[in-house]
């Protein structure tokens, strides 16, 4: 026979500390996908795992892909290159890439020693030229910007 006490305990941890469990894990696996997705993106806030041609190309090391790169590159900067100058990593890290040498955000982020244009307070007004040819990376920013509270 259940007694009233041992009723009202189960009852309150049914309907009280489990449900109260499963919202510190939703917010748990929130913040900690936010973290990990913090470390996955580059100073403009563009997935280099997720959206990057050339940061793709480096990990798999796929030369027909590399290639291709350096044609578009050879042409876009007048300079010849070759599949072996395809090589990056993230503007994070000490690899090179083309992209790296002028981006004007990522030399704003590092002198203001932001993780991301998204942890930067001036983004909204921003007239980088970055944003000013691709708008949809600088809206992704703003998103990411949001969902961190800055």
């Amino acid at each position: 026979m259940i007694t009233r006490r041992k009723f009202i305990l189960t009852s309150f941890f049914v309907f009280c500390v489990v449900p109260l469990c499963n919202c510190i894990n939703k917010y748990l696996n929130k913040y900690t996908s936010m973290k990990d997705q913090e470390k996955s993106i580059s100073y403009c806030c563009f997935s280099c795992d997720g959206d990057c041609n050339i940061y793709k190309a480096t990990k798999a090391n796929d030369i027909s892909q590399k290639t291709e790169i350096a044609k578009k590159w050879s042409q876009q900067y007048g300079k010849q290159y070759k599949a072996e100058d395809v090589y990056c990593l993230g503007c994070k890290t000490d690899s090179f890439a083309i992209c790296k040498v002028n981006c004007t955000v990522r030399e704003c982020a590092l002198e203001k020693g932001v993780d991301s244009c998204a942890h930067c307070k001036e983004l909204v007004d921003c007239q980088k030229d970055l944003w000013l040819k691709w708008p949809k990376v600088r809206e992704n920013a703003i998103r990411i910007q949001h969902q961190l509270n800055i």
